[in-house]
């Protein structure tokens, strides 16, 4: 079996699990047969490896990490879970962001111009290498809750849930039968070749939800929520909070900033993490310390942008 990394580099199966930007045509059963053969020489900018100049023992194999994703039992054995956000759903970038080997991959369809239609096998790509694609839909809807998880996601973020009955309805839409009435037809199985049945039968054990707490309403209501089966993550989200408690884009006011320490506290010993997305490591720091144990840390694009001005900035000084 020959494939194409997506710099047209011919690799055979034993070669081409070094790349990590393959063509969905790739049979993954028999390239994770091939997991400790020699890892290509290929140059090819598909080739995440040779790009950092990584080796098989900065990243052993261990087993496969496609299906059961461990976010899951990460979460239940009470672990910090850390990821990152992906910026544009680019296959090239997505490796680079997956070589670094963050918990999850926050892919975002509520803000960006992008849908699950434009992500391809970024997802599956993710899950290769023990990932976690975890998409954020738009709003609390079955249909975009169904598509993210048949595309490959292995947690699903639904934002603006203010009362248990919007939280009823995500566990709904996000769980096969008999947990919820979320729809069977998963796409990303055939593309990964995973076993579609056993995916099927076992997908409730592995699907993570994550509900965001971005409302005054929701923070009161939060004692009601947090009885609702089947949520894993209760995230917050401090911009919006921030213009729900008046201060808009002041996520560090006192109103803010005293919902978000209190929020790990009222959910100890129910079984869900608590959650936020920040860049700042000071800060991010100070929330692990509060409780938080589901952490998303920045995005790349912010910190490579910051990086890359602070060294124009000083290369302009020391040559004017």
């Amino acid at each position: 079996m020959n494939g194409k990394c997506l710099n047209n580099c011919v690799l055979d199966a034993h070669r081409l699990r070094g790349c990590a930007v393959v063509t969905p045509d790739v049979d993954f059963r028999r390239l994770r047969r091939c997991a400790r053969s020699p890892v290509s020489n290929c140059t090819g900018l598909g080739n995440i490896r040779c790009i950092f100049g990584l080796s098989n023992e900065r990243y052993p194999y261990s087993g496969d990490p496609m299906y059961p994703n461990p976010l899951k039992s990460k979460l239940q054995a009470g672990e910090t879970i850390l990821g990152t956000s992906l910026s544009a759903p680019v296959p090239g970038v997505a490796g680079m962001i997956i070589a670094t080997q963050p918990d999850f991959i926050w892919i975002d369809t509520e803000h960006s111009p992008f849908g699950t239609e434009s992500l391809g096998a970024i997802p599956v790509m993710a899950r290769q290498k023990g990932v976690a694609p975890m998409i954020r839909v738009a709003t609390n809807d079955g249909a975009l809750i169904k598509k993210a998880y048949d595309v490959g996601a292995v947690a699903v973020m639904v934002p603006q849930v203010n009362t248990k009955a919007e939280a009823e309805q995500a566990v709904e839409y996000a769980k096969y039968p008999p947990l919820g009435q979320r729809g069977i037809s998963p796409s990303w199985p055939i593309l990964a070749g995973e076993d579609w049945i056993n995916v099927v039968k076992t997908a409730n054990d592995e699907t993570v939800l994550v509900l965001q707490l971005e409302s005054q309403e929701a923070y009161d209501n939060l004692d009601e929520i947090k009885q609702v089966p089947g949520i894993d993550v209760i995230l917050v989200g401090p911009m919006d909070l921030s213009a729900s408690v008046g201060h808009t884009a002041d996520m560090a006011c006192k109103e803010v900033q005293d919902i978000m320490e209190s929020v790990p506290k009222r959910l100890e010993g129910t079984g869900i993490a608590t959650g936020t997305t920040l860049g700042d490591l000071g800060e991010i720091k100070q929330k692990l310390g509060w409780g938080y144990r589901f952490m998303n840390v920045g995005n790349a694009m912010g910190y490579g942008t910051q990086v890359l001005k602070g060294h124009l900035d000083e290369l302009r000084r020391g040559v004017g």
